[in-house]
């Protein structure tokens, strides 16, 4: 069977210079990538694209089976969410999404033997706080950006790593028109109280990191907020895989098999963080490594959680659900 990928994240690697991508699988599945839509079988669509959506659907009238995999959430790229063009669409994969808004049993993929192979990069962990995330921006309700912006100006002792941060003023009002635009075009009000703390520059920054990994090990603590709280994605384990002790705010990880005892659950306000960081603080640091390494280790948590595996469960999804369809 052929079919065409097309879509917002198509072709996205997780890893850079690897073979690990959601194509790859699709091609060990047992697919034919072709590079015209006109050849393919099926449409796989990686996150939305309206215009290839409407285009393919136009053109066999209807009849080309349209595969929705949907990775990001409704504040990052809202087409996600669009009733009219998901309607369009054959069948719908939501990833990441488990116990939420949009439940599935696709988790994220993650970088998961890469980063098992990480290695203490110091001797003593710094007891500060340390957040690791770009200065994002979205006008949509849902958004943790402003929260991550309030804690960046309002927690002590915490350090902050990541792109956008000192950027110039001409450059974040053009991200702000375009976060605007993207909003209406999307027919969302846009919330401008999300822009607040978005014109400063943090005199806590420490710079880009080279790698996130190395850098959240100099700390035992990390702050982890996900851009909504209708998905769990790559950050509260790139906290895990440091031995940072996290203080997540994001879907309840229970509802993921992650143990409740490995993360210090908060909601989306500055007085909850503040008090998980507190519990953060107060635990045996030394006893929470010990159960996060042998939880890691465990091979029913890499089989469920690597991208390996994962990107493997969502293309075997799509093989058997366009094998059907086109039968």
């Amino acid at each position: 069977m052929q079919i065409f990928v097309g879509g917002h994240n198509s072709g996205v690697q997780l890893l850079k210079g690897t073979s690990i991508s959601l194509e790859n699988s699709l091609i060990e599945a047992g697919f034919i990538i072709c590079e015209s839509l006109e050849d393919a079988d099926a449409l796989v669509l990686i996150d939305m694209d309206i215009h290839l959506l409407k285009y393919a659907h136009k053109f066999s009238s209807g009849k080309l089976p349209i595969v929705f995999v949907r990775n990001e959430p409704i504040v990052v790229w809202p087409a996600n969410y669009n009733s009219a063009a998901i309607s369009l669409t054959s069948k719908l994969i939501d990833v990441g999404r488990n116990g939420g808004l949009y439940n599935s049993d696709i988790p994220y993929p993650q970088k998961w033997h890469q980063n098992l192979e990480f290695r203490e990069v110091v001797s003593t962990r710094s007891e500060n706080v340390v957040l690791i995330n770009g200065n994002k921006l979205s006008f949509i309700t849902g958004e943790m950006y402003s929260c991550r912006r309030e804690c960046v100006f309002s927690l002590p002792n915490l350090d902050l790593y990541g792109t956008g941060w000192d950027i110039s003023f001409t450059r974040k009002l053009l991200i702000f028109v375009a976060e605007y635009r993207l909003a209406i075009m999307n027919r969302m009000w846009p919330k401008l109280s999300h822009s607040r703390n978005w014109h400063r520059r943090p005199t806590n920054w420490q710079g880009a990191p080279a790698s996130k990994l190395e850098s959240l090990s100099k700390y035992k603590y990390a702050l982890v907020i996900e851009n909504s709280m209708d998905a769990l994605t790559e950050k509260l384990f790139d906290a895990l895989f440091a031995r940072c002790i996290p203080v997540y705010v994001g879907p309840a990880v229970d509802k993921y098999d992650i143990p409740e005892f490995l993360v210090v659950q908060v909601e989306p306000n500055l007085s909850s963080i503040q008090e998980g960081i507190a519990i953060a603080n107060a635990m045996d640091y030394e006893e929470w490594k010990i159960r996060v390494n042998t939880w890691l280790l465990q091979d029913a948590v890499s089989n469920k959680w690597s991208a390996e595996n994962a990107y493997r469960t969502i293309a075997n999804e799509v093989y058997t659900f366009i094998k059907n369809s086109v039968t």
